[in-house]
C-alpha cells in the first residue's frame, strides 16, 4: 500500500473523515467497475444491464471501506473484491427474482382474467355480475399468492381492509385450502405453490385446459 493511500486510511480510520472516505472510493472505483464487466460475462440476468452490475460494485466497495481495517495487514483489494462480488450477485439474483416473479404475476393475471370471463360467457352472465365475481376472484388468487401482512388498505369488495383485516382473510383462505377434494386440491397446490400453467396442470392431470379453468374457477369460489 503506498504511502499516500495509507494517509487516507488512517485519515478515515481516526475521525471516520468523510473526505477520506471519497478518496479512497476514487482510487478504486475504476477498479471495482472492471471486476463488474467480469461478472456480466460469467452472470446472464434478463434485463440487467453492465451499469446495473457497475453500481453494485461500487456498493460493495463502499461497504469494504467501512468494514476494512488495514492495521490486520491485509490488502484491500483481496478484501474488497470478496464484498464486491457478494455485493453483486446477493443484488443482481435479487433483480432477477423480482423480474421472473413480475413476468409470473403478469402470465398468472392475465390467464386467470381470461378463464374466468370464458367461464362467465359461458354460465350467460351479465356483465356486472361477471365483473363482481371477477373482483372477488381476484382478491382470493391475490391472498393464496400473499399470504403475508399487507400495509397498505385493499379494496376488497368496496371496503378498505387494514393489515389485521387482511391477515384474517387471508388466513382463512388457506386454511380452507386444506379442506378442498380432488382434483381442486391438486390444481390450487400446483398452481400457487408449484407456480404451473394452467396447461402445465393439465398436461399432469390429464385434463384439457378448459377444464382446468373450470375447476379453478370451482376451487375459488369454495374458498370465499
Amino acid at each position: 500500500m503506498e504511502l499516500a493511500e495509507q494517509q487516507l486510511w488512517q485519515q478515515f480510520g481516526n475521525g471516520a473523515c468523510k473526505s477520506a472516505r471519497e478518496a479512497i472510493f476514487r482510487l478504486y472505483q475504476n477498479w471495482a467497475a472492471s471486476q463488474a464487466m467480469q461478472w456480466t460475462k460469467r452472470v446472464f440476468i434478463p434485463g440487467a444491464e453492465p451499469d446495473d452490475f457497475v453500481q453494485y460494485a461500487h456498493l460493495g466497495l463502499l461497504e469494504a471501506i467501512d468494514r476494512f481495517n488495514p492495521e490486520l495487514g491485509f490488502e484491500f483489494s483481496t478484501f474488497a473484491r470478496h464484498r464486491i462480488k457478494g455485493c453483486i450477485l446477493n443484488s443482481i439474483f435479487r433483480y432477477s427474482e423480482k423480474t421472473a416473479n413480475l413476468r409470473r404475476s403478469e402470465q398468472e393475471t392475465s390467464e386467470l382474467v381470461s378463464g374466468l370471463l370464458s367461464a362467465s360467457q359461458s354460465l350467460q352472465q351479465g356483465p356486472f355480475a361477471a365483473l363482481s365475481e371477477l373482483i372477488l376472484d381476484l382478491a382470493v388468487d391475490y391472498a393464496l399468492q400473499n399470504p403475508v401482512q399487507e400495509t397498505e388498505p385493499l379494496m376488497l369488495q368496496g371496503s378498505a381492509y387494514s393489515s389485521p383485516e387482511y391477515n384474517a382473510f387471508a388466513d382463512r383462505i388457506v386454511s380452507k385450502v386444506a379442506t378442498l377434494q380432488e382434483p381442486l386440491f391438486s390444481i390450487i397446490k400446483l398452481h400457487y405453490q408449484q407456480g404451473m400453467t394452467f396447461q402445465q396442470i393439465a398436461d399432469i392431470l390429464e385434463l384439457s385446459k378448459g377444464r382446468i379453468s373450470q375447476l379453478h374457477k370451482e376451487a375459488l369460489a369454495k374458498l370465499i
